[in-house]
């Protein structure tokens, strides 16, 4: 099959990310922002090109079809929101890729078997509203009318209205709410995010799973006081014991094969320079691809804190936070995936993926799988990130011999 032109995807995806250019030459594009509006609108106005129908469904993710011979769904795609100041690549490249693998059947004249669709999803990284994967949440049903209510962004609107909002800005130039029912198969295409396949020189990995997740809030209260009168030896210090606590959490992940453990945000009360501070409060992420693993090392880290809390003499919180557990991707998709790598002479390797994607929750309702392409030193979520056009334009060719050899397929 010829046709696949990277100079198209380039453009395509420089075209993308002019949507929420900030001044420190990322993409900040938050799901139902202006600049994600027309962001949506600018895809609409692609699938319009392609000759694809348009739909959206009540959460406001978008929707590209391209109809098939048979009954079934054949769906692939990724996010169009961004985090603050992330990347071009970044959910953007999925779409690019699915939306140029329907590109080049449709050019050759090809009907496809299954009804063929180009998914964009709204709010996967969770900035707006404290919450991830919120729009294929909303495919799979994890997310239901009467829950959107209790989603709330910094305005204090709920995901709900806000959503329909969105869906009334864009309805005119759509043919109608999404009237298909569940995949039966998807793929998503994204970029690595790390930098395993940068360094091996492989041109692909197909994940066997995602890792499961632990997102946990800490507080730890002491006692406020005078840095320079309070003896080292009476301080009741709550950043003394998150240093502690992370120090622990580090020895701990070493015990658990291809565990993780991080305390990315920190925020100590009053903030003073000249204060002993008589709060702190600390994020714990914490993730792994062995589901009895990762809940031995969250016990650990929590029992962690509580242990250090009672040597301090501090008082200790633990706010319960978001949990999911390892997926595993479909091995059935995914030895079609590697099949159609090889007979392209292509290389690729597997290895369980490290973030979150929206995969999660489509394989929750049919056999799901992810092809991951090279991430240029492992950079992702910042304005360094990248991934060359070639890797992208080879990723398009295995989605589209996927799509093509769909006949046949239960």
């Amino acid at each position: 099959m010829r046709g696949i032109s990277e100079k198209r995807m380039e453009r395509e995806l420089e075209e993308l990310g002019g949507f929420g250019r900030d001044g420190s030459g990322g993409i900040t594009r938050l799901s139902y922002s202006p600049s994600y509006v027309e962001a949506a609108l600018w895809l609409i106005g692609r699938f319009r090109e392609l000759g694809l129908k348009v739909f959206c469904d009540g959460i406001g993710n978008i929707f590209g079809v391209l109809p098939g011979e048979g009954d079934s769904i054949f769906l692939s795609g990724s996010h169009l929101d961004t985090v603050k100041s992330g990347g071009v690549f970044d959910g953007a490249a999925g779409i690019i890729v699915a939306m140029e693998a329907v590109r080049i059947v449709k050019e050759q004249g090809i009907t496809p078997h299954s009804n063929t669709v180009v998914a964009a999803f709204v709010e996967e990284e969770g900035a707006s509203f404290q919450a991830a994967l919120v729009g294929s949440a909303y495919l799979s049903g994890r997310l239901t009318d009467e829950k959107m209510t209790s989603l709330i962004d910094d305005d204090g609107r709920n995901i709900g209205d806000v959503a329909r909002d969105f869906c009334d800005r864009i309805s005119p130039y759509l043919d109608g709410f999404y009237p298909l029912g569940i995949p039966s198969r998807a793929v998503e295409v994204h970029i690595e995010q790390g930098a395993r396949l940068d360094r091996s020189g492989m041109d692909f990995c197909i994940p066997p799973a995602i890792v499961g997740t632990s997102m946990t809030e800490v507080e730890m209260t002491g006692e406020m006081n005078h840095a320079g009168t309070t003896p080292m030896d009476i301080r009741r210090d709550p950043f003394r014991g998150t240093v502690e606590v992370a120090s622990r959490l580090n020895g701990h992940v070493k015990k658990f094969p291809g565990a993780v453990g991080t305390i990315g945000r920190v925020i100590l009360d009053p903030n003073v320079a000249n204060v002993v501070p008589g709060k702190v409060t600390f994020s714990l992420d914490i993730r792994g691809p062995v589901g009895e693993d990762l809940k031995k090392l969250i016990d650990l880290v929590i029992a962690d804190c509580h242990c250090v809390a009672e040597e301090m003499d501090l008082g200790v919180r633990i706010k319960g936070g978001h949990s999911e557990p390892p997926t595993d991707l479909d091995p059935i998709l995914r030895k079609r995936i590697s099949e159609a790598m090889d007979k392209r002479g292509w290389s690729w390797e597997e290895f369980p993926s490290g973030a979150g994607h929206d995969a999660i929750n489509l394989a929750l309702i049919c056999p799901t799988a992810m092809i991951f392409v090279p991430s240029k030193g492992g950079r992702s979520h910042c304005p360094e990130e990248w991934t060359e056009t070639a890797s992208l334009a080879k990723a398009a060719q295995v989605l589209a011999d996927l799509i093509v050899d769909e006949k046949g397929v239960k």
